[in-house]
């Protein structure tokens, strides 16, 4: 190895400081954790009124694509004579135009392409597709906005979006949850033996 150590976080103590934060977390001073939960709530609207699961795995492929190219485009090549607050509002405000341009290019082919059967799975994988998705795109805006906007979060919508392990596990869980979803086609007992 490289000399790196990687330490698992004691879960007793990441469950504690949930549940601590849950407990000290008070609604009538945060307004902006309000602003999450409606993001989480149109995303799971939006996955059961109008998107089909090719255009769920499209959004999902363009959410990765998108951060992708905001984060390794070479701002000091062109845009090094604007201030560093307006240069993360421009990261921010590409990062969305990038999902929903990539999202329309994935789409339109055919590469995802299925269809849901029956309206209670659909409902559920809406559900699950739709908070993945939301809690994804949170977690990696979490990462192009500055420190000072994102205190002005509560520690829990911060706990669960913001931290390291937290965004770690927003960025695996649709790609664990997407490798569980594919159906593979078994094909039959395999070739014949050969007789002679």
């Amino acid at each position: 190895m490289l000399g790196t150590t990687f330490t698992i976080p004691d879960m007793n103590s990441v469950s504690r400081t949930l549940n601590e934060t849950a407990k000290n977390f008070n609604w009538s001073t945060s307004s902006k954790d309000l602003i999450i939960l409606l993001i989480f709530a149109v995303m799971v609207l939006i996955h059961i009124f109008s998107l089909k699961k090719n255009k769920v795995f499209s959004l999902l492929f363009s959410v990765y694509t998108s951060y992708l190219a905001i984060l390794f485009f070479p701002y000091n090549l062109w845009l090094s004579h604007l201030s560093l607050n307006r240069l993360v509002w421009i990261k921010v405000a590409g990062f969305i135009i990038l999902i929903i341009i990539f999202m329309e290019v994935f789409s339109r082919n055919r590469i995802f392409t299925s269809s849901h059967t029956g309206i209670i799975k659909r409902v559920f994988q809406s559900i699950i597709w739709g908070v993945l998705n939301a809690g994804l795109i949170l977690a990696l805006l979490s990462t192009l906005l500055p420190l000072s906007f994102l205190n002005q979060f509560s520690g829990l919508s911060l706990n669960v979006l913001a931290t390291k392990l937290a965004k770690f596990i927003w960025i695996v869980l649709p790609m664990v949850l997407l490798l569980f979803s594919v159906k593979f086609r078994k094909h039959g007992p395999g070739r014949p033996p050969i007789l002679e």
